[in-house]
């Protein structure tokens, strides 16, 4: 394998990786809108609402859907489950998580 090729090799890798954590962040931003940023007002928005709490009390799919993601899944969780917070600042809190640590790039 030449270095041309496992250049070519290496940045395909990381143009993946990014496509996937791009991916996966997106599923955060519209579970935390679906649960948190809006007052449902039609059936379908109460039905979106209710999966998107569903998923956020769910350990194992949010712990998975982080990773994926590249979010931190402790300080998800805790802001989901604190009481003390309203739901356009869980909202808040959970896109800032989401993306804290994203990039342009990778």
């Amino acid at each position: 394998m030449t270095i041309h090729t496992q250049n070519e090799q290496i940045m395909e890798d990381m143009t993946e990786c990014w496509r996937i954590r791009r991916l996966f962040r997106a599923v955060l931003f519209q579970a935390a809108k679906d649960a948190y940023k809006f007052k449902p007002k039609s059936v379908r928005q109460r039905k979106r609402r209710k999966e998107a709490l569903c998923f956020f009390k769910n350990a194992e799919d949010l712990s998975t859907i982080c990773d994926l993601a590249g979010a931190p899944y402790r300080d998800i969780w805790q802001v989901t489950h604190c009481v003390t917070l309203g739901n356009q600042k869980k909202y808040n809190k959970i896109i800032s998580l989401t993306f804290k640590k994203a990039s342009v790039y990778y």
